[in-house]
């Protein structure tokens, strides 16, 4: 097994948010010292290994690559691995989708039956389920909305107007074509990219007048292409979850 500590460190730095130069001042190195050690240019010295296997609260082995699944952090450089293993986009999103939903069964005693099925990579789910004391809904086989009620939020008044406004602005249906159109389009080509109007013309089926209308109420970011033509995208993900919401419902 090849050692992995270098893109490790790295992956471990950016779970914590954590920039080069904070993890050198826990450390007392330089931040140059922590790019080299990312980069693979140099490795920390041996002495210093049980401070950094510590720090991010893995064993020498996992911080190495020499993995025995012993913590969340070491799970994640796991699933971190794995994923990466995983050349084509398709293949590494239907991966997430197979562990979250992995992850959702250790929740309530009726979906332990599906593990060997999710193990197997075989589709059982054809309707939406709901489990509340863990906030994972799963539709079909290709959507899963897991969320923490743990620190579930108050909201005041002030809130949830906002909410109101919010929804309010958006419930025009060439409003929610473009949001459609935009959210299915970064779907379908598996990356964030921005898209021509004559794409969206072609998508939502509306004449380029009633999209700049739909502009206004979204989040909408614009770029100029390398020909110089004008391109969108979404500016936030404030949506999606949303849409995602939308299409849970759309059956039930």
């Amino acid at each position: 097994m090849s050692i992995k500590i270098a893109e490790n460190i790295q992956a471990l730095r950016k779970k914590k948010h954590l920039t080069q130069e904070e993890l050198a001042e826990v450390f007392g190195v330089t931040s140059q010292s922590i790019s080299k050690w990312e980069l693979g240019l140099s490795c920390p010295d041996i002495s210093v290994l049980p401070e950094i296997a510590d720090y991010f609260e893995v064993s020498i082995d996992e911080l190495l690559g020499y993995i025995p699944e012993s913590s969340v952090n070491s799970i994640y450089l796991n699933i971190k691995s794995l994923i990466d293993s995983k050349e084509d986009y398709n293949d590494k999103t239907s991966l997430i989708y197979q562990i979250a939903m992995l992850a959702s069964t250790c929740v309530a005693e009726q979906e332990k039956k599906s593990v060997n099925d999710l193990l197997e990579g075989k589709k059982y789910r054809n309707k939406a389920i709901s489990q509340s004391h863990a906030g994972v809904i799963m539709k079909g086989d290709n959507s899963l909305f897991i969320a923490s009620f743990k620190d579930y939020p108050k909201f005041d008044i002030n809130k949830i107007r906002k909410v109101h406004r919010y929804l309010t602005s958006i419930n025009k249906m060439n409003t929610l074509r473009v949001l459609f159109a935009l959210h299915n389009l970064m779907v379908e080509n598996g990356i964030t990219k921005y898209y021509t109007m004559n794409e969206l013309v072609e998508k939502t089926g509306i004449n380029e007048n009633d999209i700049w209308l739909a502009f206004n109420d979204l989040n909408i970011e614009l770029s100029i292409l390398d020909n110089g033509e004008q391109a969108w995208q979404l500016e936030t993900f404030n949506e999606v979850p949303l849409l995602v919401t939308l299409i849970l419902l759309q059956n039930m």
